[in-house]
This record gives structure tokens, sequence and C-alpha cells, in this order.
């Protein structure tokens, strides 16, 4: 499960890296119109982006960060050429420039500012432009007092960069009154881009889009939701009982009903009730989910006379005052309804796996020579083909916790059900990128799971299998 974990991972990795477009990115850089802007405040754009591209670093290097030895001539060059016009320069050119600045962030602060008192006229007004908005941290909303209490030093830093500029036709003298604050500025601010040694070789491994990602996984961070303003972790932790509760509820249900009915289906096989109960199962299966489950919440929840459940949520609003007995039935009476959508289509298919596993069973040689011993047809059936009969709904098990889990998507929604289902299509509509990522590898870890479980299952049900 590790290996495999690490290569869903990896996979998942690769698809962030490579895929096309850029979240988080702002509209291209096009000269005098920017020059005139105000990026202290562009900043606070396209948060949903910028927040997943920081999380998973991919707005830094994909291995190694050298950014620390931008050297000036690199970074003018790029200014020069997201200034220029789309007339003089191909336009995939200065968005590449664009792009390689608004990445470079902090790391081109230093050249910046020497070269603002190296230029002059509009390429000055270029260079203060980047350099105030390279300079500007980025403020997420948090709940977290030590994060709030960042989010001040922060906002004070702000505001001082935001009054390091010169007005509209500023006279050269004030344009130098301006690029000596910046260099009193980064004088006072100069520990942010001082770094020893080690520091620097961290920097350069850690601080890219691959050192960032697996650092982050192996620590379970996976960001902040942009949506709730909260951990994804946490989220996740807060919707899962639902979740979990629906899902092995219903895989339990499945798993109980199917397999008496695919035997009662096989010892009655050819039978008019064998075929009845197979038409009944197949129509089962032909009904979508979201057909059921809004039947069931329109017949069952409002109007007369069937009002007998509620209409959406996990418990009642006073479930915190009830006894332990009384909040468990609360919570059977509200997922009542979701459990019977979520169960039926399984249900179905699996009694017909167990039937047909249960019909080679009973063809086989030990069969036959259990009923010419004189065994009862009942203990021929149950001690002797039912656990071998198994088999086949056994395997199922790998497939059916994330089966669950993608089915409760749809029925959390129609019931509004507050779990990882609903989280997944709330992140989905907003963009969540981070929420959707978490969601993912989770998902991938419970397949796995079920496939463990299927494998310990074959010693339970087999006893040729042994794991010694």
């Amino acid at each position: 499960m590790i290996p495999t974990t690490f290569g869903i991972s990896m996979i998942l990795w690769i698809l962030m890296v490579s895929a096309p477009g850029r979240p988080g990115t702002s509209s291209s850089f096009g000269g005098e119109k920017d020059a005139a802007a105000d990026p202290t405040k562009e900043l606070g754009k396209d948060e949903t982006q910028a927040l997943f591209r920081r999380q998973y670093g991919l707005d830094r290097p994909v291995f190694w960060n050298a950014w620390l030895d931008l050297k000036d001539a690199d970074v003018r060059a790029a200014v020069n050429l997201a200034r220029a016009s789309a007339t003089d320069k191909k336009a995939s050119d200065i968005q590449s420039a664009t792009e390689r600045l608004q990445d470079w962030g902090a790391y081109a602060v230093p050249p910046l500012v020497r070269l603002l008192a190296a230029t002059s006229g509009d390429e000055q007004d270029s260079v203060l432009y980047w350099l105030r908005r390279n300079a500007t941290w980025r403020v997420f909303p948090t709940e977290d007092p030590r994060e709030l209490e960042e989010n001040r030093r922060k906002t004070e830093e702000n505001f001082e960069v935001s009054r390091l500029k010169w007005p509209a036709n500023a006279t050269p003298a004030q344009r130098a009154e301006t690029a000596a604050g910046w260099r009193s500025w980064f004088e006072r601010h100069e520990a942010r881009w001082t770094r020893g040694p080690l520091e620097r070789v961290k920097t350069n491994l850690l601080d890219t889009q691959f050192g960032t990602y697996w650092v982050n996984l192996l620590h379970l961070d996976f960001g902040k939701s942009h949506q709730w303003k909260r951990p994804v972790i946490a989220l996740i932790v807060e919707r899962l009982p639902v979740t979990i509760t629906l899902s092995l509820l219903s895989a339990l249900i499945m798993y109980v009903l199917s397999v008496p009915i695919g035997i009662f289906s096989a010892v009655k096989a050819g039978t008019p009730t064998d075929r009845s109960l197979s038409l009944f199962l197949f129509f089962l299966y032909s009904l979508p989910s979201f057909f059921v489950g809004t039947i069931l919440l329109r017949l069952t929840t409002v109007g007369d006379p069937w009002s007998w459940f509620p209409t959406s949520g996990f418990t009642s609003s006073e479930a915190t005052k009830l006894n332990t007995w009384d909040r468990f039935t609360d919570v059977l009476w509200h997922i009542a309804l979701p459990l019977v959508t979520l169960t039926y289509g399984g249900l179905a298919a699996l009694s017909r796996y167990a039937r047909t596993g249960m019909l080679d069973v009973l063809r086989a040689d030990y069969v036959r020579t259990a009923r010419a011993k004189g065994l009862s047809e009942g203990d021929v059936v149950l001690r002797h083909a039912a656990r071998n009969g198994m088999m086949p709904i056994v395997t199922l098990i790998g497939g059916i916790l994330p089966g669950l889990v993608g089915g409760a998507v749809l029925v959390e929604f129609i019931f509004n059900l507050k779990g990882m289902g609903l989280l997944t299509i709330e992140a989905i509509q907003n963009r969540d990128y981070n929420v959707i990522v978490a969601e993912t590898l989770i998902v991938a870890v419970l397949t796995q799971f079920g496939i463990l479980l299927s494998d310990v299952l074959y010693a339970v049900v087999d006893p040729r299998i042994q794991y010694k």
C-alpha cells in the first residue's frame, strides 16, 4: 500500500504540474496601462487559485530553486519584455516574462531595489510597479490567532510598501526620494533575503514544486479551503463521520441481504420464484439513484399523508440534548432515506454475483458427495457450499468502499447531508482546489483499504488460504 500510495500521489503531482493553464495568475502586464495601477491591491484577486499555487508550490521551479541568485540583468530584461507592446514583441513572450516576474515574487526584490536607482523614465515606472507588487505580502483570511497576528504584521508592512511610490509626472527629485526610501526599507527588512549555507540548500531543494508537495503531503498538510477559510484536513475530519456512517451501514446492509438472497436464488434456480426475483432486482438496478432519491424525498418528507422523515440533515437541531439511544435513533431516522438510495443498486448487483457464485459451487463434485452421504439440503448449502460460493462478492469489497464514497456525492447533495460528498460538490463549484486534491488522495487510500479487506476476508471464507 505504501508504494501504491506513493505512485498515486506522484501521478497526481504530475497532473498538477503538467496541466495546461496557470491558476493563480492575473491578466498580462501591459506597460503604460499597468504602470499607473496599484499592484498592492491587485494581489487580492484570484485568491482561490493563488492559495492552490502557493500550497503546492506551483509558483516555484520544479526541482531546483536557484532564484536566490537572480541577476539584475535577467530581472531587467524580464521587466522590459513584460512592458513591451504586442506590436513589437510576441504576445507569448510578453506573457512568459510577466509570469516569470510573478513567480519570482520576493526573490526579485533585491535586484529590483538596485534597478530602481539604475533606471529612468518608463522603464523606471515598470521597475517600481514590479517592486511594489513583489514586495507586498499576500494576506489570506484566517481564524487562527497566531496567523491573525502574522497577518497583522504583514498588513502593516504592506501599508508601508503601498506608500513608497511617486506621483504621476514625478520630477527627478521625487523619483530619487522614492528610490532612497526603497533602499532604506530594504535595509530594515534585509533579513528576509539573508540565508546561511544550510538555509540556502534547504531553499534550493524544498522551495520547489516537488519539495513543497511532498513536505506538505508527509505532514498531511493540504492547506486551507478558500471557501471555508479553514484547514482542509479539519474540514474533512469534520465531514468524514457522515460519509463513513452512510457507507459502512450501506455496505453492511448490502452484504447482509445480498448473501441470503443470492443463496435462495441459486437454490431455486430456474423456478418462477427465481425468475420473478431476478426481474425485480434488475428493475431496481436500472433505476438511477438521483431519481429514486428525489421520489423518496418528495413522497415521504413533505405533504400528506406520508410526512415520515426529515427533509435534510444528519441529526435534529436538539440532538445534543438527547441520550445515547435517542441520539442513535435520531441519526437512523435522518439517514433512512439516504441509506435506501445508496443501498438498493448495490444490493441488486451483489445478490446476482452471490447467485452466480453459489450456482458454480452447487455443481461441484464435493457438493454431490455431501448429498450422496445423506446430508440434508440445508447442511449441504449452508455448511459446504455457502462459504466457497461467497468468494466472488468478497472480491468485490475492494470496490465497495470507494464506490460508496463516490455514490455519497449525489446522495448527500439530494438530502443535504454535510459529508464528504457534499464537500466535494461545493469544492468543485467554488474551485476549491486544495479540498479536491485532498479528497482525491483519500478516495485512493480508501480503495486500497477495500482491497486489503478483500485479501483478509479470503482467509476467513476459504480455509485453504492462510497468511502466515
